[in-house]
Formats: C-alpha cells, structure tokens, sequence
C-alpha cells in the first residue's frame, strides 16, 4: 500500500531582537552553530525568514553574508520576514519591496517565501504579497485576545492581525482556528503553512501547545506531532535564533537534543523535509493539506 506523501517544514524567524541581543560579528558567531546544525538534522531544508524591515535589517551584521550562502548552497531557502506597525496596505507593501529589494541586492536572494510577524498580518496581505511573487509561507497564527486599549498605549502600537477586544478594526484579523492545523489562507497564488499546534492552544495560548523546540519538551514534541500527522500531510515547526542560544552565543545542549528528537519523530512519521517554496508546490501538486 502507497502512502500519501508527508512534507516536514523547518523555518527560522531569523531576527536578532530589533538589534539589542547581538553587536558587531556575534549575531553571526550565534547563527553559525544554529545553521549548520539544522541544516545536519533537515537535509539542509531549513527556510530562514530573514527580518528585513523598518525596525531591524539582520543584514546589516559583519559576516552573516556567509551564513546566507552557505543556507543556500546546502539546499534551503531565504524567506522574508517583517514586523510592520501600520494597517496601512500602502505602507505595509513598502515595507515588502524595501524587504526584498535588500536581500536581492546585499545577499543576491529573491525571496519567493513570507513569515508575518506575530499577530502581524491583515486580510489584505495575502493578496498583496501574491502580487509581489511569494508563493507561500506562514502567515496566520491562533487567535490571541488583547485589550486595544492596552496596545494603543505601548510606543509601538504593533495592532496588526490582532484579534483586539472591543477593536474599532473588528474582532477578527484572519486567524486560524488553534484546534485544526488544515485551515490555510487562500489566494490562488500563496499557501499558508501555519505552524502545529494542540487543541489545548484555542484555550491556552501557550507556547508549549505549539511546535516550536523553544519551550517543547519531548514529549509534548511527540503529542504535537501526532496531531498534526493525523490531520495533515504538511506540519510546521519554527524557532529563532535565541531559541537555541545561551548569553555568550553559544549552541546549547538542551535545544540541540530537542532539535535533535523533533527531526527524528518526523522522520518515524514519514516525513520528508522541505523548504516552504518546496511546500508550496507540493501543494499545488496534491491540492490538499
């Protein structure tokens, strides 16, 4: 008997925390160890949502050039990843082309994937960000309630994709239901791959019910997992750099066996690892997830 076919995706929020976490050289000295140890356990199928955007640019650090081509040449992806303050779709599509114009022109890199930031995306991205050639990536997160009134008060304002309480916005921003890891934003030409969750997650929004080996521990790795392997042929798993990393940029031995067992359960599950640009096609081959 034939089995569907399973897709696995690794990506990275590639961010270095607005710039206040890494100085110099060290932002690079973090994501060496990082890189070459996902690209060990994935078969070099790791998508890097590189942070281009008003806030922070990680290509502005001395030596991460080298990180990017090495990402590359082992067969993974360069997405784009950007946090934006603005509801604004003309400020907000800016912010794309200055995101992708950078990376084409500092790293040589057209970015066809795309990763909002939490709680960062609208309805109107989806439309927006097919028409500037991105195929797929993650795009919705499960519902998170906040006050606005609380937001409206922090310098940042970071509104976008909120479900806010009592918003004169409304009370959806296009988010997924935390229970059901199949539902996927859809416009013809980009696929929403949302990162794996539990059920435990529309009424607990902890991190611990989704797939990220930041906080999972083995076994809810396990129970994550499964979930998604009995609904979908596609499962998501991310982190960031500091996920994995000590105060002295070092690789830490907890994340690294966490990292460790995840590859290794998708693989006893039958999944093969991809880039989201790799995904994206699948889909459109299989027309499901």
């Amino acid at each position: 008997m034939t089995h569907p076919a399973r897709y696995a995706i690794w990506s990275v929020d590639w961010e270095d925390n607005d710039g206040q976490d890494y100085a110099g050289t060290r932002f690079a000295q973090v994501c060496r160890p990082m890189q070459e140890l996902l690209a060990e356990l994935a078969g070099g199928k790791v998508t890097w949502f590189a942070k281009v955007d008003w806030t922070s640019d990680i290509t502005d650090h001395d030596g991460l050039d080298r990180v990017a081509g090495a990402i590359v040449a082992g067969g993974g992806e360069i997405g784009l990843h950007t946090h934006l303050f603005s509801w604004e779709p003309y400020w907000r599509e800016r912010g794309w082309r200055r995101g992708l114009r950078i990376l084409r022109e500092r790293w040589g890199v057209e970015a066809t994937s795309y990763s909002s930031g939490m709680g960062n995306y609208i309805e109107s991205d989806t439309a927006a960000l097919a028409s500037l050639g991105f195929a797929g990536g993650r795009l919705l997160y499960p519902g998170l309630k906040h006050d606005f009134k609380e937001w409206f008060a922090k310098p940042y304002a970071g509104l976008a994709g909120m479900d806010l309480l009592e918003s004169p916005m409304g009370s959806r921003a296009g988010y997924v239901d935390a229970a059901d890891c199949r539902r996927y934003a859809a416009a013809p030409t980009i696929i929403n791959f949302p990162q794996a969750r539990l059920p435990e997650y529309a009424t607990n929004p902890d991190n611990q019910f989704q797939l990220t080996i930041g906080v999972n521990t083995e076994a809810n790795t396990d129970r994550l997992i499964a979930h998604a392997a009995s609904q979908s042929r596609f499962v998501h798993a991310y982190c960031h750099p500091y996920d994995m990393m000590d105060a002295e940029a070092r690789l830490t031995p907890e994340a690294a066996r966490r990292a460790r067992h995840l590859a290794q359960r998708l693989r006893a599950e039958g999944y093969t690892f991809v880039t989201v640009a790799e995904a994206a096609k699948a889909f459109g081959e299989v027309g499901e997830l």
